[in-house]
Protein backbone atom coordinates (compact mmCIF):
# COMPACT_ATOMS: atom_id res chain seq x y z
CA UNK A 1 0.00 0.00 0.00
CA UNK A 2 1.22 3.81 -1.17
CA UNK A 3 0.40 6.97 0.04
CA UNK A 4 1.50 9.89 -0.95
CA UNK A 5 1.53 11.50 2.71
CA UNK A 6 0.94 10.10 6.19
CA UNK A 7 -0.92 12.23 8.50
CA UNK A 8 -0.94 11.98 12.73
CA UNK A 9 -2.29 13.96 15.46
CA UNK A 10 0.41 13.76 17.84
CA UNK A 11 4.38 13.62 18.29
CA UNK A 12 3.87 10.13 20.08
CA UNK A 13 2.06 8.90 16.98
CA UNK A 14 4.88 10.23 14.53
CA UNK A 15 7.61 8.56 16.29
CA UNK A 16 5.31 5.42 16.86
CA UNK A 17 4.75 5.65 12.84
CA UNK A 18 8.36 6.30 11.97
CA UNK A 19 9.27 3.25 13.70
CA UNK A 20 7.16 0.59 12.06
CA UNK A 21 6.96 2.42 8.59
CA UNK A 22 10.20 4.17 7.86
CA UNK A 23 7.99 7.29 6.33
CA UNK A 24 8.02 10.74 7.75
CA UNK A 25 4.79 11.86 9.21
CA UNK A 26 3.16 15.04 9.21
CA UNK A 27 1.61 16.21 12.48
CA UNK A 28 -1.63 17.90 12.67
CA UNK A 29 -2.73 17.97 16.01
CA UNK A 30 -5.87 17.95 17.75
CA UNK A 31 -7.69 21.37 17.68
CA UNK A 32 -9.80 23.47 19.72
CA UNK A 33 -12.22 26.71 18.63
CA UNK A 34 -10.10 29.76 18.32
CA UNK A 35 -12.82 31.21 20.83
CA UNK A 36 -12.05 29.87 24.16
CA UNK A 37 -8.86 31.85 23.98
CA UNK A 38 -10.55 34.34 24.74
CA UNK A 39 -12.29 33.69 27.62
CA UNK A 40 -11.03 35.65 30.78
CA UNK A 41 -8.58 34.01 32.69
CA UNK A 42 -9.26 34.60 35.97
CA UNK A 43 -12.62 34.07 38.04
CA UNK A 44 -14.37 30.97 38.29
CA UNK A 45 -16.84 30.33 40.84
CA UNK A 46 -15.35 29.42 44.94
CA UNK A 47 -15.35 25.86 45.14
CA UNK A 48 -16.66 24.87 41.59
CA UNK A 49 -15.64 21.87 40.23
CA UNK A 50 -16.48 21.02 36.61
CA UNK A 51 -16.13 17.59 35.11
CA UNK A 52 -17.37 17.00 31.37
CA UNK A 53 -17.30 14.68 28.68
CA UNK A 54 -20.03 12.05 27.07
CA UNK A 55 -20.98 9.44 29.36
CA UNK A 56 -21.52 6.72 27.13
CA UNK A 57 -17.80 6.31 26.46
CA UNK A 58 -16.85 3.56 29.52
CA UNK A 59 -13.54 5.35 30.43
CA UNK A 60 -15.09 8.41 31.40
CA UNK A 61 -18.33 6.82 32.86
CA UNK A 62 -16.58 4.26 35.01
CA UNK A 63 -14.09 7.40 36.13
CA UNK A 64 -16.60 9.60 37.07
CA UNK A 65 -18.07 6.95 39.48
CA UNK A 66 -14.58 5.64 41.05
CA UNK A 67 -14.19 9.89 41.50
CA UNK A 68 -17.52 10.06 43.02
CA UNK A 69 -16.78 7.42 45.08
CA UNK A 70 -13.26 7.23 46.37
CA UNK A 71 -12.27 11.33 45.75
CA UNK A 72 -14.99 13.29 46.17
CA UNK A 73 -15.74 12.62 49.89
CA UNK A 74 -12.51 13.51 50.89
CA UNK A 75 -12.62 16.82 48.54
CA UNK A 76 -15.95 17.71 50.60
CA UNK A 77 -13.86 17.10 54.10
CA UNK A 78 -11.56 19.80 52.76
CA UNK A 79 -13.74 22.25 51.50
CA UNK A 80 -17.39 21.77 52.65
CA UNK A 81 -18.56 24.06 50.23
CA UNK A 82 -17.43 22.31 46.69
CA UNK A 83 -19.76 21.81 44.22
CA UNK A 84 -18.82 19.15 41.51
CA UNK A 85 -20.91 19.76 38.19
CA UNK A 86 -21.02 16.81 35.75
CA UNK A 87 -21.68 17.89 32.41
CA UNK A 88 -22.19 16.30 28.89
CA UNK A 89 -24.25 13.95 26.77
CA UNK A 90 -25.33 10.36 27.66
CA UNK A 91 -27.07 8.64 30.47
CA UNK A 92 -26.12 9.68 33.85
CA UNK A 93 -27.60 6.62 35.32
CA UNK A 94 -24.25 5.26 36.67
CA UNK A 95 -23.13 8.80 37.94
CA UNK A 96 -26.63 9.79 39.78
CA UNK A 97 -26.72 5.99 41.70
CA UNK A 98 -23.11 6.91 42.83
CA UNK A 99 -24.05 10.58 43.80
CA UNK A 100 -26.92 9.15 45.41
CA UNK A 101 -26.51 10.74 49.38
CA UNK A 102 -23.34 12.06 48.26
CA UNK A 103 -23.22 16.38 49.14
CA UNK A 104 -22.38 19.01 46.62
CA UNK A 105 -23.11 16.96 43.62
CA UNK A 106 -24.83 18.46 40.80
CA UNK A 107 -25.94 16.26 37.44
CA UNK A 108 -26.84 18.46 34.45
CA UNK A 109 -26.19 16.72 31.91
CA UNK A 110 -26.14 18.00 28.41
CA UNK A 111 -25.43 21.97 28.20
CA UNK A 112 -25.89 24.38 24.85
CA UNK A 113 -22.66 26.89 26.17
CA UNK A 114 -20.12 24.61 27.61
CA UNK A 115 -17.95 28.35 27.66
CA UNK A 116 -20.44 29.20 30.45
CA UNK A 117 -19.60 26.27 32.80
CA UNK A 118 -15.66 26.58 31.90
CA UNK A 119 -15.91 30.15 32.77
CA UNK A 120 -17.69 29.36 36.25
CA UNK A 121 -15.64 26.16 36.56
CA UNK A 122 -12.47 26.42 39.01
CA UNK A 123 -10.99 23.64 38.24
CA UNK A 124 -11.37 20.74 35.58
CA UNK A 125 -11.39 17.12 36.70
CA UNK A 126 -10.63 14.43 34.43
CA UNK A 127 -10.47 10.73 36.50
CA UNK A 128 -9.73 8.14 33.35
CA UNK A 129 -7.52 5.95 34.30
CA UNK A 130 -8.28 3.44 31.13
CA UNK A 131 -8.67 4.19 27.14
CA UNK A 132 -6.11 5.67 24.80
CA UNK A 133 -5.73 9.25 22.39
CA UNK A 134 -6.03 12.57 23.07
CA UNK A 135 -8.75 14.11 25.34
CA UNK A 136 -10.10 17.21 23.54
CA UNK A 137 -11.72 18.25 26.73
CA UNK A 138 -8.70 18.71 28.73
CA UNK A 139 -7.42 20.96 25.51
CA UNK A 140 -10.44 22.91 25.80
CA UNK A 141 -10.33 22.95 29.60
CA UNK A 142 -6.27 24.66 29.07
CA UNK A 143 -7.58 26.87 26.18
CA UNK A 144 -10.50 28.05 28.51
CA UNK A 145 -7.05 28.73 31.05
CA UNK A 146 -8.60 26.29 33.77
CA UNK A 147 -6.09 24.33 35.95
CA UNK A 148 -6.98 20.72 35.30
CA UNK A 149 -6.98 17.86 37.80
CA UNK A 150 -6.22 14.75 35.90
CA UNK A 151 -4.64 11.15 35.84
CA UNK A 152 -1.90 10.37 33.56
CA UNK A 153 -3.62 8.58 30.96
CA UNK A 154 -6.38 12.00 31.09
CA UNK A 155 -3.71 14.26 29.97
CA UNK A 156 -1.42 12.23 27.99
CA UNK A 157 -0.04 13.20 24.48
CA UNK A 158 -0.84 16.90 25.02
CA UNK A 159 2.45 17.75 26.32
CA UNK A 160 0.98 18.04 29.74
CA UNK A 161 3.30 19.18 32.42
CA UNK A 162 2.65 17.91 35.90
CA UNK A 163 2.86 21.08 38.23
CA UNK A 164 3.11 23.68 35.57
CA UNK A 165 -0.26 23.05 33.16
CA UNK A 166 -2.01 21.35 35.91
CA UNK A 167 -1.55 18.78 38.59
CA UNK A 168 -1.81 15.15 38.16
CA UNK A 169 -2.45 12.05 40.09
CA UNK A 170 -3.14 8.18 39.55
CA UNK A 171 -4.87 7.62 43.03
CA UNK A 172 -8.46 8.97 43.95
CA UNK A 173 -7.00 10.08 47.08
CA UNK A 174 -4.43 11.83 45.50
CA UNK A 175 -6.34 13.67 42.41
CA UNK A 176 -8.97 14.70 45.94
CA UNK A 177 -5.75 16.42 47.29
CA UNK A 178 -5.03 17.89 43.99
CA UNK A 179 -8.85 19.67 43.72
CA UNK A 180 -8.85 20.80 46.97
CA UNK A 181 -5.53 22.19 47.14
CA UNK A 182 -6.59 24.51 43.87
CA UNK A 183 -10.11 25.07 45.96
CA UNK A 184 -7.50 26.38 48.60
CA UNK A 185 -5.38 28.33 46.18
CA UNK A 186 -7.07 30.28 43.69
CA UNK A 187 -3.95 32.32 42.34
CA UNK A 188 -2.17 28.60 41.90
CA UNK A 189 -4.97 27.83 39.67
CA UNK A 190 -5.02 31.23 37.70
CA UNK A 191 -1.18 30.48 37.44
CA UNK A 192 -1.34 26.84 36.19
CA UNK A 193 -4.87 27.81 34.02
CA UNK A 194 -2.64 30.52 32.51
CA UNK A 195 0.24 28.45 31.28
CA UNK A 196 -2.11 25.68 30.15
CA UNK A 197 -3.54 28.55 27.64
CA UNK A 198 -0.08 29.39 26.44
CA UNK A 199 0.78 25.39 26.31
CA UNK A 200 -1.76 24.97 23.95
CA UNK A 201 -1.87 28.02 21.70
CA UNK A 202 -0.76 26.64 18.63
CA UNK A 203 -3.40 24.57 19.10
CA UNK A 204 -5.98 26.55 17.95
CA UNK A 205 -7.81 25.47 14.93
CA UNK A 206 -6.52 28.15 12.77
CA UNK A 207 -2.91 27.45 13.51
CA UNK A 208 -3.41 23.50 13.97
CA UNK A 209 -5.06 22.61 10.24
CA UNK A 210 -1.87 24.90 9.06
CA UNK A 211 0.52 21.75 8.25
CA UNK A 212 -2.44 19.97 6.12
CA UNK A 213 -3.39 22.95 4.79
CA UNK A 214 0.05 23.50 3.11
CA UNK A 215 0.26 19.79 2.11
CA UNK A 216 -3.13 20.08 0.22
CA UNK A 217 -2.18 23.66 -1.62
CA UNK A 218 1.18 22.07 -2.48
CA UNK A 219 -1.02 19.09 -4.21
CA UNK A 220 -3.42 21.68 -6.12
CA UNK A 221 -0.18 23.81 -7.34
Amino acid sequence: RRADALLCVSEEDRSALRARRGAEPIVVPNGVDDELFELPAAGGEAGRVLFFGAHWWAPNRDGLVRFLREAWPHVRDRRADARLRIVGPGPLDAARETAAGREGVELVGLVDDLRAELCAASVVVVPVWTGGGTRIKVLEAMAAARPVVGTAVGVERLGFEAGVHGLVDDTPAGLADAVAALLEDPARGRRLGEAARAHVRPRCWSAATAPAEALYRGWLG
